[in-house]
């Protein structure tokens, strides 16, 4: 089952409803050690970091650090293919950001998950400002007996519903390992309204992350996603 669920993950990890503008320069990653040819990041951008202090979130100009270091996988000793991501701040941010220029140091409205699964039929309930109500709807036919801390589920999409309206945001054909995520929910844009970053976590420490901004939206949507960002594996 492992080796078909990564003959999957290769075809299609994360197919989202939402299109990047071809003029946006937003950039996402998260820290740690990933396989080098997935941190491609402009160093020379403003970057920031959103961290969870004591569940009051704030968003920090940081300074952002990329080194090669050795892969473990490749036999070859001294290979340095990885790429390690930190940032000078002893504490680890949710994700970094650049290429927005709405973007300001300070507190941050929203709240952090710690990563909730999405499971399909399974719907999510949150507030936005302690008032605003928004619905996760995930639908799926998932596949069962998996095994521990593995799921996939085919035809899989999420719509988010609130202020009166319904969009699509996810749509993927297949959804596998250990789920795609609720990480955070705020107002990063600083508009007064719902942002939104999920991660698809299709294996053990991988990442696969989609920011989405109201700031982006068009027409009748309540959000534009304006960033991804697929890590591969985390050594």
């Amino acid at each position: 089952m492992r080796i078909y669920l990564n003959i999957l993950l290769l075809i299609s990890p994360w197919l989202v409803m939402a299109q990047c503008a071809e003029d946006n320069k937003i950039q996402i990653i998260k820290t740690g050690t990933w396989r080098g040819s997935h941190v491609n990041i402009d160093l020379s951008m403003d970057w920031y970091a959103l961290f969870n202090y004591d569940k009051a979130l704030r968003l920090e100009k940081v300074k952002v650090k990329v080194e090669e270091v050795n892969d473990p996988y490749v036999e070859a000793l001294g290979e340095k293919v990885a790429k390690k991501v930190s940032v000078e701040n002893a504490k680890k941010p949710i994700f970094l950001i650049a290429g927005s220029k709405t973007l300001k140091p300070g507190p941050v409205v929203g709240k952090y998950y710690a990563y909730n699964v999405l499971v399909p039929e399974q719907n999510v309930d949150f507030l936005y400002k302690g008032t605003e109500k928004y619905q996760l709807s995930p639908y799926g036919t998932e596949f069962p007996n998996l095994g521990d801390n593995e799921a996939a589920a085919d035809q899989y999409g999420i719509w988010l519903k609130g202020e009166g309206k319904k969009q699509l945001i996810v749509k993927d054909k297949y959804f596998f390992g250990t789920g795609p995520r609720l990480v955070w929910s705020g107002d990063l844009d600083g508009d007064d309204r719902l942002d939104l970053l999920l991660d698809c976590i299709c294996e053990d420490n991988a990442s696969n992350m989609a920011l989405y901004l109201s700031s982006a939206a068009k027409g009748n949507e309540l959000l534009g996603m304006v960033a991804i960002w697929d890590s591969g594996e985390e050594f």
